[in-house]
């Protein structure tokens, strides 16, 4: 005989129901600190982690995710699918007449387009621009409620971003300013430069190179705007700042993210985009074509909403590099 006994491991017990996609721990006792808020290396996180926990927070949440992308989507395009159908004979002329004019290699001679038509194109264009960014930051607002442990509905989330809503179109409004006047500056410069031929033009070149590289450099360092503004409750212009801090010293793992993002975004939307001609066999250039087309946009729209989530979580590994405090799994649940 042996004194040895055989090894045996311990029981596992699987999550409550209730205990989210990370298998949050209990919630604290009452009147004790919660140990869910110190650092258990959950941090840092790499591309695999971050990818990985946000299909886990989607997974977790789906319907939460899709409702908050569906409502303003449809609210959107409520109104934009009756003014395209109703303006289109419009456009498919004017449309027309360019390409023949193109084809007989003459200048265009182009019919001209009602003003209503055109206001009522900018205005869904507006309305369009104000739905995404409502239902992307219900998106951020969700992830971060579901990782933390927050009760979260549909309707809180878009509250949510209809609270911040004013913050972000500053900020936006801000980031396009400063954009254009870089942009603007340098290819101005740039084209005087040219212009002088020789050395000049090359110097001119050399303007025009930098100042594209100037707005690629502040994309990249704004691109956590929606972030800063809806989990920081920040304004325009600290949102636009704190951005700028987070991203100091990442920028080129930043740009890897949103590359990935934007990948994942047109490859989808190269698959919904031929939808309507592919499987219902309807022209695009007619006014159901046209219409049609832009459901399936909103349906693009309602997809890709979630993919918002990898840049949270890129947002709260930025934290963590920084020193700041990043949020832990399950950190604010509560007992039910």
């Amino acid at each position: 005989m042996t004194d040895e006994q055989p090894h045996t491991s311990p029981p596992q017990f699987p999550p409550p129901p209730d205990s989210g996609p990370f298998a949050f721990p209990p919630p604290p006792e009452p009147g004790r600190p919660n140990p869910n808020s110190s650092v258990r290396g959950f941090y840092p996180l790499d591309f695999d982690g971050i990818v990985r926990n946000s299909w886990s927070i989607f997974r977790f949440a789906w319907p939460t995710f899709l409702g908050a992308a569906i409502v303003p989507t449809l609210i959107v395009y409520a109104i934009a699918v009756p003014v395209q159908v109703a303006i289109w004979p419009e456009l498919s002329q004017w449309a027309a007449a360019y390409q023949a004019a193109i084809e007989r290699g003459g200048v265009p001679t182009l019919p001209p387009i009602a003003p209503t038509s055109i206001a009522l194109l900018v205005l869904v264009g507006i309305l369009s621009a104000f739905g995404a960014v409502v239902a992307s930051a219900a998106v951020v607002s969700i992830g971060d409620s579901v990782f933390r442990g927050r009760p979260v509905t549909v309707r809180s989330a878009l509250e949510t971003g209809l609270r911040r809503l004013p913050g972000l179109i500053g900020a936006g409004l801000l980031f396009v300013l400063a954009v254009f006047g870089v942009a603007l500056l340098g290819f101005t410069f740039g084209a005087l430069f040219v212009v002088g031929g020789g050395v000049a033009a090359f110097l001119g070149l050399v303007v025009i190179v930098a100042a594209m590289a100037a707005v690629f450099f502040i994309a990249i360092r704004w691109s956590l705007l929606i972030q800063t503004i809806v989990l920081e409750k920040a304004g325009p212009v600290e949102g636009l700042s704190r951005s700028w801090r987070l991203v100091a010293g990442s920028g080129w793992r930043v740009l890897g993210y949103f590359l990935f993002v934007a990948l994942v975004g047109g490859v989808i939307g190269a698959v919904i985009g031929v939808l309507p001609e592919a499987i219902l066999r309807v022209s695009p250039a007619s006014a159901t074509g046209a219409a049609l087309g832009t459901i399936f946009q909103g349906l693009l729209t309602v997809i890709v909403a979630p993919v918002v989530l990898v840049t949270l979580f890129l947002y709260y590994d930025l934290r963590f590099k920084h020193g700041e405090p990043a949020p832990q799994p399950g950190e604010d649940r509560q007992e039910a």
